[in-house]
């Protein structure tokens, strides 16, 4: 009588678990999440505007307050163009400059968080957050500077990083 009762409880326990494996089963197949509350819409837009000798980078859109690194790669023409400088630009008020490398092209600008200032005293969003100065060895017929969309990130403050859309207004 006592292995009756153990074989039963095991038929039982064996049943309760294929049971719980097959629910478990259909319930992640058939369940979906709602993929409107996994996408963040982030609105933040760069704004290259060119001019002889010098380009400014500006950021815009209503999440631009939130934006904590800037980081970009330049792509121009080495054998037409010499890059002079290029620094943050006073978008970050008192920027950590995370990497510079002019004749890369590499640049990234963060938030310095190493001071006690809050977000909204450290950010100006009506400047720009790099500024380039740079000299043509020949005349040019096209836009000497572009950046690369694939390496021009930023970074939100508890919101992550995407790549913003890029435009270029041009004045020569």
């Amino acid at each position: 009588m006592i292995i009756m009762g153990s074989n039963k409880r095991l038929v039982v326990l064996s049943l309760s678990v294929i049971f719980l494996a097959v629910f478990m089963a259909l319930f992640t197949t058939s369940w979906k999440p709602n993929k409107k509350a996994e996408t963040t819409i982030l609105d933040v837009h760069v704004i290259v505007l060119q001019k002889d000798g010098g380009a400014d980078v500006y950021l815009t859109g209503k999440d631009v307050s939130l934006v904590s690194v800037f980081e970009t790669t330049l792509d121009y023409d080495a054998k037409n163009i010499e890059i002079k400088s290029a620094t943050p630009g006073g978008f970050f008020v008192q920027p950590l400059v995370v990497a510079s490398d002019i004749k890369g092209g590499r640049f990234s600008f963060a938030f310095n968080p190493g001071l006690n200032i809050p977000r909204s005293d450290g950010i100006s969003t009506n400047l720009p957050v790099l500024s380039i100065k740079f000299s043509a060895k020949s005349n040019l017929d096209k836009t000497p500077i572009n950046l690369n969309p694939a390496a021009t990130r930023v970074y939100l403050f508890d919101k992550g990083v995407f790549s913003p859309d890029i435009s270029l207004l041009t004045k020569f």
